[in-house]
């Protein structure tokens, strides 16, 4: 009788060691994060860092149009669009920085600007060739509309700079 059960309600039972109970521990949780578009990061720290350069530029280009005083082939056009690119590109640079709606506007702005100036250059020292010449200004036209496609595409610019 002593192998039977002593109920017929009861259920066989599985030997379960009979441990202390354990004290609640922490356990190490991992949250990943999707990366925030927010804020200035990425490619658009790298374009205030090449706005700020151009800008540079065209200061010591209006200054050296300056000393050359009209002397040299497209000096009388560096005096005249230097610094007002100098400005674009700071104010590209600027507004960009304060995350700024119109920064996206002045920064394809600076950028067509800087590409009609250089082309405009390379017509004016052009070469011999034609062809050198016209390859120069297409190439110059067409880097600057894909350089500028980064502020019209681009998901980083549409979040940051909405102010």
């Amino acid at each position: 009788m002593a192998d039977q059960p002593q109920n017929s309600n009861d259920q066989t039972q599985t030997n379960v060691p009979q441990s202390q109970p354990q004290q609640m521990q922490p356990q190490p949780q991992y949250i990943v994060q999707a990366k925030s578009l927010d804020g200035l990061g990425g490619w658009l720290i790298f374009w205030l860092i090449v706005f700020g350069i151009n800008g540079i530029s065209y200061v010591a280009l209006f200054f050296a149009a300056i000393d050359a005083g009209g002397s040299e082939n497209g000096s009388v056009l560096t005096m005249i669009l230097g610094l007002p690119l100098a400005i674009l590109f700071f104010a590209a640079l600027a507004t960009v920085a304060m995350q700024k709606k119109i920064g996206r506007t002045l920064s394809i702005a600076a950028i067509v600007g800087g590409g009609l100036f250089l082309a405009i250059m390379s017509v004016i020292e052009g070469n011999d060739s034609l062809a050198l010449t016209v390859s120069s200004v297409l190439t110059i036209m067409i880097g600057a509309g894909l350089f500028s496609l980064y502020f019209v595409a681009s998901k980083r610019v549409k979040q940051t700079l909405v102010k």
